[in-house]
């Protein structure tokens, strides 16, 4: 939950705000925390990994 909020936080600062390349690597730095994938059908398989699907 604590997450969503700085989510949010970052989405008014780029929209509203305009701070843009300052929130860009805010969230480079952010998603490396998040590399995992939880609560799915395939849980455990590596984020951000594209999947083929055909």
């Amino acid at each position: 939950e604590g997450e969503m909020k700085y989510v949010a936080e970052l989405i008014k600062r780029v929209a509203m705000d305009g701070e843009i390349e300052k929130v860009r690597e805010e969230v480079k730095e952010f998603k490396k925390e998040f590399n995992t994938i939880h609560y799915c059908f395939n849980e455990g398989v590596e984020a951000y990994r594209f999947i083929e699907l055909v």
